[in-house]
């Protein structure tokens, strides 16, 4: 049984032949109680019989993806969704999904569990414009191009460029507030970051920083300059066409950085072992004692009769790879600490309790999507994380090609890797067993103790 795999396409056809029963839940339009209560009894159907039972529960705000359960005797639950996750995980049960449909139930237990700290925060959309005046800012590292657009009348007002000076961006802002009244700002994402953008909102100018994605341009405009892109800026801002992103606080900011920086020296860390690695395999030697980087190897490497300047050249690697695995150490240090303060640790919990995640994982989710709440469904996570389907579709003919892997990279990568760990026979381990103990869903009804069956095994 725990060889069958389920289909975790859109249909959600079974791949096997067993016999199964469908149950579909109406749509009950409260989300929270959807999970819970009368759901729970309309939709779980447990019998002493061997068979396997799918169940398809819909409601109107996701489409849960399919379960497959054998009977365990459990009759109670307060919360389907999460508990039925963490449930098949710790009793074995085969419980395959794909990374979209992991990425749902991440959606789905964040943003229902009642015990949300401080990035769980409501989510508020943007009010409408309440002036006709719009800026649109060309953000570079020396200098601004600015062009102030009157929406109303449909004339820009002033066109010209500043130093990227702060003293004389206030200045000339305070101008256009006395001369022409209060402005709608507006400038592209880039890597001049959010200080502009956290310095207008201090004084009370509106300012919305706009995904470079979603600014439309015309095959044919091959003109490209700062007075242009200012003004593109300001006129599409002014017609609703740009799609502002979500500005993090400047503790999650920081956090982000932080996440990323231990990210990139592990990528750093991983090519100069290879780098090592291909230059003793060009000298003629190849380790067949077991995996690279063990202790066994490092003893081995060390020892290769190599050449003087060879060996300059493997130990300049050595150096570098354990400069590189003291400051990875470091930086997992800082951030398991980080993680306990009041505002993550809740979170992290319960994202740890998914199988595959662990506190490296959680904190990159956590800091890249910030309150997931602000998606209404999953599949605007899905698309956000750019793991919907790509299509080209014209007239009769329909072409659906691979994933769009638009948006954020590091929140994709992560779920991708944890949807890895449910293509393996599933497995509770120590460590596992611990994230339950630790995550605050354990107040759901998880079993306490783990199926006798369970046997530990590596990190999840």
């Amino acid at each position: 049984m725990s060889g069958q795999r389920l289909d975790n396409g859109a249909h959600g056809r079974p791949l096997n032949r067993d016999p199964v029963r469908i149950v579909e839940a109406p749509p009950i339009p409260i989300l929270p109680k959807a999970l819970s209560g009368a759901l729970v009894r309309h939709c779980l159907l447990f019998s002493g019989e061997e068979h396997q039972t799918l169940l398809i529960a819909r409601t109107q705000c996701f489409r849960l993806c399919l379960f497959r359960f054998q009977h365990r005797g459990i009759r109670r639950f307060s919360s389907f969704s999460c508990w039925a996750f963490i449930w098949a995980s710790a009793a074995g049960s085969d419980f395959i999904v794909g990374p979209s449909r992991l990425g749902e139930l991440l959606w789905l237990v964040t943003a229902t569990h009642p015990n949300r700290n401080g990035l769980m925060q409501k989510h508020t959309q943007p009010s409408t414009f309440a002036s006709p005046l719009f800026v649109g800012m060309d953000m570079h590292k020396k200098t601004i191009a600015f062009c102030v657009y009157d929406d109303e009348t449909g004339e820009l007002i002033d066109e010209r460029q500043l130093p990227n000076d702060w003293a004389k961006i206030r200045k000339y802002i305070d101008n256009v507030q006395k001369q022409h009244g209060e402005p709608q700002c507006c400038y592209e994402a880039s890597s001049c970051g959010f200080v502009l953008y956290r310095a207008l909102r201090a004084l009370g100018v509106h300012c919305d920083v706009i995904a470079p994605s979603s600014i439309p341009r015309r095959p044919g405009d091959r003109v490209k300059t700062d007075h242009r892109d200012a003004r593109k800026l300001a006129t599409l801002y002014a017609a609703g066409l740009l799609t502002p992103v979500t500005v993090p606080d400047e503790e999650r900011e920081a956090m982000r950085s932080l996440v990323r920086c231990r990210a990139d020296l592990v990528d750093v860390l991983t090519r100069t072992k290879q780098r090592a690695l291909f230059f003793v395999q060009a000298r003629g030697y190849r380790y067949c004692g077991g995996r690279h980087w063990s202790c066994a190897f490092r003893k081995w490497i060390t020892t290769l009769p190599l050449s003087a300047v060879d060996q300059i050249t493997l130990q300049a690697y050595l150096h570098k790879i354990t400069y590189l695995e003291q400051e990875v150490r470091r930086l997992e240090d800082l951030l398991a600490q980080a993680a306990q303060k009041d505002r993550y640790r809740d979170t992290v919990n319960v994202l740890s309790a998914f199988r595959g995640i662990g506190l490296m994982t959680a904190l990159t989710l956590l800091c890249e999507l910030g309150d997931i709440r602000r998606f209404a469904h999953p599949r605007q996570l899905m698309a956000y994380l750019g793991l919907v389907p790509s299509e080209h579709t014209s007239g009769d003919r329909v072409m659906r090609g691979s994933i769009t892997k638009t948006g954020n990279t590091h929140a994709r990568k992560a779920l991708v890797s944890t949807a890895w760990k449910y293509a393996t026979a599933p497995r509770c381990s120590a460590a596992l067993r611990a994230r339950h103990r630790a995550s605050p869903l354990k107040s759901y009804g998880l079993p306490g103790k783990p199926r006798a069956g369970c046997t530990s095994a590596s990190e999840s």
